[in-house]
């Protein structure tokens, strides 16, 4: 019983580490997808010419937002960029590369210890058809 009662706080510690991790993981592989959303809806999406560039980047970080399934979109921590070009204030051409990033930070949540803050990032660099 008492070899139990020492070894019991670090086996739990161990697998609260084990879920957090998986947890973490699972956020970075739902970042990775949605950029990955946002830079096919960048590439192709159905954008006028009339449209300013502030506007198609506001309407591909509010696809990126809504394509996390973890993520909620109106996390406030959730921050996505999309460049056009080599340029940041080019306008979308096709042909031309363009590049979204969102980062977003994770806190990590074991009990007895201190939380820890992790920043998740993903980029995807698409050609613009």
């Amino acid at each position: 019983m008492v070899e139990m009662a020492l070894v019991l706080p670090i086996l739990i510690l161990l697998i609260m580490g084990i879920v957090e991790f998986g947890r973490i993981y699972a956020v970075q592989l739902d970042l990775n997808n949605a950029v990955r959303e946002g830079a096919r809806f960048a590439a192709v999406g159905p954008f006028s010419d009339s449209e300013t560039t502030s506007d198609i980047k506001s309407k591909i970080a509010t696809k990126v937002k809504n394509s996390s399934m973890m993520l909620k979109a109106e996390d406030t921590d959730l921050r996505v960029t999309t460049t056009f070009s080599d340029d940041p204030n080019a306008k979308r051409k096709s042909g031309d590369p363009v590049k979204v990033e969102a980062w977003h930070e994770v806190t990590l949540d074991i009990a007895f210890f201190r939380t820890a803050t992790f920043d998740i990032d993903a980029a995807v660099t698409m050609r613009v058809e």
